[in-house]
């Protein structure tokens, strides 16, 4: 018995040394790829899937595209022919936007046969928008007046930057182009930043504004009229402890009524993006009698 445990605990130490044996000749036989597969899926921002978008494998040794595929539509894309250890970058194009560049390698030693490599582009990257007004007038929709904040804030950070306005061909264009060039320089941005559309297509640092009338990319009508949420603003000019006629209201459309917690009824005219664009319209309710008028958000009205 006493020759038998020695014998067994000879087996047993061997046994990590042969396994290890085992694996050196397993990676001799079968070593790390040299080749990695990446993917992932392309977003824009908040989560925004970028699909039917052209990605480019590109090798920046010798600057030629090695593979080029489209987003899928859950703007996923897949190449498998990426080297580890070699420079590459990846070119994100897409129609309305500015093209993406994206330079990365994969280290020489990462043992994975695949990474996933997901890309969130900045939203600063749209070349192209729209704005929609209302059919035959000049006033902008109401996502479209929220729109030109959003351009306004674009061009004074981006002072290389030009906006082309591309109107669509109704006879009030000149007029809303004159308006928005002096919505934008009113708000600080340069003339020199802002031109009429003149050729086909737009120059490299150029944004292109597209002005069209009746109905948005969602398929719905445009109208002056944004939704009642607590983001939006509103002219107060009546409250009552009793409900009172709209008759009463005569010049003004359209009028909200809002029933308080507190027993007051309260009559507000329209709906307006910020408190500056209401605050242009107050003068006008005034003219009508309501010389309390105010501008107030839909938000501290329904606290009330």
């Amino acid at each position: 018995m006493r020759y038998i445990l020695p014998a067994l605990l000879l087996v047993t130490l061997a046994i990590p040394a042969r396994t290890q044996d085992y694996r050196n000749q397993i990676s001799l036989i079968r070593p790390k790829p040299e080749n990695c597969m990446i993917y992932g899926p392309i977003t824009v921002d908040k989560g925004i899937l970028f699909t039917e978008a052209s990605v480019s494998l590109i090798d920046r040794s010798t600057l030629e595209t090695v593979e080029k595929q489209q987003t899928d539509r859950n703007a996923w894309y897949l190449f498998s022919t990426v080297r580890k250890g070699h420079k590459y970058a990846l070119l994100v194009e897409k129609e309305g936007f500015f093209p993406y560049y994206h330079e990365f390698i994969i280290p020489g030693n990462f043992e994975e046969s695949q990474l996933e490599k997901p890309l969130i582009l900045p939203a600063d990257l749209q070349s192209v928008y729209s704005l929609y007004y209302i059919p035959f007038d000049t006033t902008p929709g109401p996502q479209s007046r929220i729109q030109i904040g959003h351009l306004t804030a674009l061009l004074k950070k981006s002072r290389d930057l030009t906006a082309v306005l591309d109107p669509m061909g109704d006879s009030l264009d000149p007029i809303r182009i004159n308006q928005l060039t002096s919505i934008f320089v009113s708000q600080g941005i340069r003339l020199s930043q802002i031109r009429s559309m003149t050729g086909s297509g737009s120059e490299p640092e150029c944004i292109r504004i597209e002005i069209k009338t009746g109905t948005d990319e969602s398929g719905m009508t445009v109208s002056g009229e944004l939704p009642l949420t607590d983001e939006t603003w509103t002219i107060q000019f009546s409250a009552s402890r009793s409900r009172l006629s709209k008759k009463l209201f005569k010049g003004l459309d359209p009028v909200h009524e809002f029933k308080g917690r507190d027993g007051f009824y309260r009559y507000t005219y329209g709906t307006f993006a910020t408190k500056e664009e209401a605050a242009q319209k107050i003068q006008m309710v005034k003219k009508k009698g309501f010389n309390q008028a105010f501008a107030k958000a839909i938000g501290a009205i329904n606290k009330l």
